[in-house]
């Protein structure tokens, strides 16, 4: 999510930048006086588009807030349909100011004076009706609302943190793992489009969650359509490290999207020799199957996007393949228990199972049904050894709750069953061999291969319940925000993060596994229950350890060590960041930030005729 500061300047500084100013451009300044204590502002007001603004201060000079205020002695609204301007810096006229003893609460809607946008004084909450999406990325709104953030310093500063209400969707272009490039200079994109979406909606806001973050839903108007402008004529090339894109950061109307939604791409392979085919294919949008950042072992079908979530979707192009990301078990049924199975010889297949290996390793990572043999997958496969045979048979999830469906009106779970001969009748059940740990990838960050991930674990987060301090249990990795977390499986990805305190008055702050998940180092943090640092002195807290691990030269690991040949030992701390010092006055000052998007969900799809 993405957050709001808006900060007063003095009369001088906002003067000095109003002369440098076209007087088209700012219409001036009201209520000038000679107190030093008021803060000037201009109520000039810009047509607001423009892509989505970043996390952090990204608004740009001229970007205008709306304010909504009230404080609780008065029956009638301090700031309404308040204009609040960003001049490296937020003005508003007239100034306001703070009286002791009342409380107050503040709210904003970004862009100011939108047409669709409304406040009810009542419940204080936002609306939006009859939004309709501009077609043109960079003419897109971003769209985003904001309680004041309690307990800010300096006090007289009402701190806004805005989240966006639409979706952010990217489409990026690569060549499949699997396929072979040999020959081939370039991929030419002729025509990417989207069809099929909804392009104008309304939004209720039904209340602030715990962090001041909206809830609400929209309601799309079936009627409507966004016709994304065709990208026509763009070279991508062929082995890039990453995907590349084709268009981004769209701010679309979130929506349940509906079996008309396509993605349709032709495109062109460009071959050494000079020659050139062209391929078209054809995606439903609403079958695509992604992982969300935060939760990446789950798979989802991306049929839905909400509002302050971001949703990539990398197209993989292999024109060699035509089903989906991997290929067609037999046909099969799932309808029936497995006692049903045993005791018939003529249940007719219905389904087919689609298998999808998602990092091409050549080993499938989901199982799906394709119930209307439209080679699209519909719902997933779920393992468990119902029979106690030693093996896991496959059973499927119609509801997505996780759990094996029951159809026949007994305990028993339905069983996928195969043709296996091609007969028309199933005749095998579908299971597989017990997964263990050792048969996992451990799959690292990025790549496998890299040095500064070792096998070797070299953290300390917990004591080592088994015997004490200095025993590396643990890796240590960070998020795309720089966070540091405790990765406790070596699957590259954070389990625990990492919290700071100063905990022996050195004045630097010490990383604790947070492990009660407050997001503070509290006495609930202590692992193993000594209450003793890695020093055996008295202390409520296990401070994170770690080691260096080094390279030998016949390719093993092992860790730094000291003089005296003991492994050599590191505290996990960092500088403390240093207070931010600001005049406190009695004007009612603003400040605004955007928070990053709630999360995001990427998917790669290899796409199919």
């Amino acid at each position: 999510m993405k957050k709001t500061v808006f900060l007063l300047m003095g009369v001088a500084t906002l003067m000095a930048f109003q002369a440098c100013q076209d007087s088209t451009a700012v219409n001036g300044i009201e209520s000038i006086k000679d107190s030093t204590t008021e803060i000037r502002f201009t109520n000039y007001v810009n047509g607001l588009t423009r892509a989505s603004r970043d996390k952090g201060n990204s608004f740009q000079d001229y970007d205008t807030i709306e304010v909504y205020g009230y404080q609780s002695q008065n029956p009638d609204p301090l700031f309404n349909h308040q204009r609040v301007i960003n001049l490296q810096g937020w003005y508003y006229t007239p100034v306001k100011y703070w009286e002791k003893n009342s409380t107050y609460d503040f709210y904003a809607i970004f862009p100011y004076n939108y047409p669709v946008n409304s406040f009810n004084r009542d419940t204080r909450l936002f609306s939006v009706s009859s939004f309709t999406v501009k077609e043109a990325a960079a003419d897109q709104i971003d769209l985003m609302i904001a309680k004041q953030i309690t307990g800010h310093l300096p006090y007289n500063v009402v701190p806004f943190e805005f989240n966006h209400i639409l979706s952010n969707v990217s489409f990026y272009l690569k060549t499949a793992d699997e396929f072979s490039t040999d020959g081939i200079v370039g991929v030419k994109v002729i025509n990417f489009d989207i069809t099929g979406l909804y392009g104008e909606g309304s939004f209720a806001q039904t209340g602030w969650d715990n962090n001041n973050v909206f809830v609400g839903d929209w309601t799309p108007v079936e009627t409507s359509e966004y016709d994304l402008p065709a990208v026509k004529d763009s070279v991508y090339l062929v082995g890039a490290t990453k995907a590349q894109t084709v268009v981004n950061d769209l701010l679309l109307l979130p929506q349940q999207i509906n079996d008309n939604a396509k993605v349709t791409i032709t495109f062109q392979l460009m071959y050494e020799d000079e020659t050139a085919s062209v391929f078209t294919r054809t995606v439903a949008l609403n079958k695509i199957v992604g992982t969300r950042k935060s939760d990446p072992t789950k798979s989802i079908t991306l049929a839905k996007w909400d509002p302050n979530f971001r949703y990539n979707y990398t197209i993989s192009v292999n024109p060699a393949i035509t089903d989906q990301g991997g290929h067609h078990l037999p046909i099969a049924n799932d309808e029936h228990s497995q006692e049903q199975f045993e005791n018939t010889d003529s249940i007719t297949p219905n389904i087919n199972i689609i298998e999808i290996d998602n990092d091409g390793d050549g080993v499938p990572d989901e199982w799906w049904i394709d119930s209307d043999l439209d080679d699209q997958p519909d719902y997933p496969i779920i393992w468990q050894d119902i029979d106690g045979d030693g093996k896991e048979e496959g059973l499927p999830d119609r509801d997505g709750d996780g759990e094996p469906d029951h159809t026949n009106g007994t305990d028993d779970p339905d069983v996928i069953w195969q043709d296996t001969d091609g007969d028309g009748v199933v005749d095998t059940e579908l299971e597989r061999d017990k997964t263990t740990p050792g048969d996992i990838d451990p799959g690292l960050p990025s790549d496998t291969t890299d040095t500064n991930y070792p096998d070797t674990c070299y953290v300390d987060y917990d004591g080592a319940e088994t015997g004490g301090y200095k025993q590396p249990t643990s890796w240590l990795v960070t998020d795309a925000d720089g966070e540091f977390w405790v990765d406790t499986d070596n699957d590259g990805q954070g389990d625990i993060k990492v919290v700071w305190k100063d905990v022996d008055g050195d004045g630097l702050l010490e990383g604790i596994a947070d492990k009660d998940g407050d997001g503070k180092a509290t006495e609930n943090d202590n692992y193993d229950g000594d209450h003793k640092d890695y020093l055996d002195n008295d202390n409520e807290f296990d401070v994170i350890l770690y080691a260096h691990v080094i390279k030998n030269d016949d390719g093993t690991e092992d860790y730094e060590k000291d003089e005296e040949g003991n492994t050599k030992w590191y505290e996990l701390e960092k500088k403390a960041p240093t207070p931010d010092v600001q005049e406190v006055t009695t004007e009612i000052q603003f400040s605004a930030t955007v928070v990053d998007w709630n999360d995001d969900y990427n998917a790669e799809y290899i796409i199919k005729e």
